[in-house]
């Protein structure tokens, strides 16, 4: 089936359609519009604990495969906020990550859901997420959406790179792992979700993977990220 990556989330929202060679440029297109330069519904979602590095899938909060590989469809970026109080999301405003210009929702326009107890973090906050498919038999969607900063913050980096190989006519779009790595703050360890790029590909050899053309070894055939030696989490 043609497209298969991007076809998982047509029946919740239309993709752009975005050629390798242009994907940089809409990423910056999609940066400026929201301010940054640089610096779902029908999917299951994927969720990830910043207090004891584990990620979760779906409702039932299966555990996450540490060694699966996804792929990842970056025309699935989404922004947006979402509204926390009593520890949990209570509102959720979300757009395309391209179509920022037209859609982005600016903080003062969001409904108030207050009073908020600002100390626990309460009130509305930035998200930042994407889509994947496995790159097993399955091709199991997912959906993974965060507003916590160091999250968002990997993400931005991810998105940041996807857009650096397209503007370069690079492959553009990562097959990686979930990882993590933990960090101290106020005297806490915490984790925060790394992205583990196991090769670069581009469209074609994506296309042909999810359409059963090529297999696993053949996709991975793209280009290896390079490997800093000796860094470890």
């Amino acid at each position: 089936m043609a497209n298969a990556l991007t076809s998982f989330l047509s029946t919740t929202k239309v993709l752009p359609v975005i050629s390798d060679a242009d994907l940089g440029a809409a990423l910056s297109d999609a940066q400026e519009a929201m301010g940054d330069t640089g610096s779902s519904s029908g999917n299951v979602f994927l969720t990830f604990s910043g207090k004891t590095g584990q990620y979760s899938v779906g409702r039932a909060k299966a555990e996450m495969d540490p060694e699966a590989l996804y792929v990842m469809e970056p025309s699935s970026c989404v922004a947006g906020w979402v509204c926390w109080k009593g520890s949990k999301p209570i509102d959720r405003v979300e757009w395309s990550y391209f179509k920022a210009s037209t859609q982005k929702v600016d903080e003062a326009d969001l409904e108030d859901h207050g009073p908020y107890n600002e100390k626990s973090g309460e009130g509305w906050s930035p998200s930042l997420g994407f889509g994947v498919c496995s790159a097993d038999g399955a091709k199991t969607p997912l959906m993974y959406s965060t507003s916590t900063t160091s999250a968002r913050n990997a993400i931005q980096d991810l998105i940041n790179e996807i857009k650096a190989r397209s503007l370069a006519g690079e492959p553009p779009i990562p097959v990686f792992k979930f990882d993590k790595e933990s960090f101290v703050a106020q005297d806490i360890k915490n984790y925060k979700p790394k992205f583990l790029v196991e090769a670069w590909v581009n469209r074609v050899s994506v296309d042909k993977f999810f359409d059963d053309k090529i297999d696993l070894d053949a996709l991975l055939a793209g280009v290896a990220p390079k490997r800093v030696a000796g860094k470890k989490r």
